[in-house]
């Protein structure tokens, strides 16, 4: 299934010249194609109702959120400095 970033979704049509490019001449999508579109918040299993010169209308057929992934923590140490007790040896 093909997958593409709508930036302008408004839940049922995307007037967004770089998305209308991608899905017109980059995935050749027609009315009736399924693809998952997704705006970093949520995604959207989407059916193509309408391909226009100027808008893609869209059927949802589900939705849920983009965050399912790992959640990472990054941590860092910070090293103490060592003091001696003053006396050098040589």
């Amino acid at each position: 299934m093909d997958r593409v970033f709508l930036k302008d979704f408004d839940g049922a049509a995307t007037r967004d010249s770089g998305a209308l490019h991608q899905l017109r001449h980059v995935l050749r999508v027609r009315a009736g194609d399924v693809l998952l579109g997704f705006d970093g918040l949520r995604e959207w299993t989407l059916r193509v109702e309408q391909a226009g010169r100027d808008v893609f209308e869209f059927a949802v057929l589900s939705e849920r959120d983009a965050h399912h992934g790992p959640r990472v923590i990054v941590a860092q140490a910070l090293l103490k400095k060592h003091i001696g007790n003053g006396s050098s040896k040589k």
